[in-house]
C-alpha cells in the first residue's frame, strides 16, 4: 500500500464536522451570545428537568470497565498460583495475594466470564483461608 502523500487526492479527503469559526464580535452581540448560555445550579428552586430526563430508569452501564476487567479476571487468577506458592514460605503473605484476588475477581463479575470470576474468586478465598489457618500452626 503506498501511502506517500502523492497518491493522495483531495477526493480521498472527506470533512465529518465543519470546523468552527472564529470571528470577532461586539459587545452588544457578545451580550446576546452571553444570555444563551445556561448560568446559575441545575438543581435551584424553579429550574426543571430536560423531559428526556424525567421518568428514565437509572441504570448501570458496564462499557469500558467490562473489558478492563478482563485484565483483572486474568491477574486473580494468577493470583491464586502466586498464593498457593506463598503458603508454605509466607502465609500471611498469602492471605494479603489471597484477599487482593478475592476482591479482582468480584470485580470481574462484570465480565463475559462470570462464571470463570466466581471460580477465581473462591479460589482466592481458598487461598487466603489455608494462608490464615497456616500463619497460626
Amino acid at each position: 500500500m503506498n501511502t506517500d502523500s502523492a497518491s493522495l487526492r483531495s477526493s480521498d479527503i472527506e470533512l465529518v464536522e465543519p470546523t468552527p469559526q472564529l470571528r470577532i464580535v461586539s459587545d452588544s452581540e457578545a451580550a446576546e451570545l452571553a444570555a444563551e448560555i445556561p448560568t446559575g445550579s441545575p438543581f435551584a428552586p424553579g429550574t426543571a428537568l430536560p423531559l428526556d430526563l424525567v421518568g428514565q430508569p437509572i441504570s448501570f452501564e458496564a462499557g469500558v470497565w467490562r473489558e478492563t476487567m478482563l485484565g483483572g479476571l486474568l491477574a486473580s487468577l494468577i493470583m491464586i498460583l502466586f498464593g498457593l506458592g506463598a503458603v508454605a514460605i509466607f502465609p500471611i503473605g498469602a492471605v494479603l495475594i489471597g484477599a487482593g484476588g478475592c476482591l479482582l475477581g468480584a470485580m470481574a463479575l462484570v465480565t463475559r466470564r462470570p462464571t470463570l470470576a466466581l471460580a477465581a474468586t473462591l479460589g482466592n478465598l481458598v487461598v487466603l483461608a489455608i494462608g490464615f489457618f497456616r500463619s497460626f500452626s
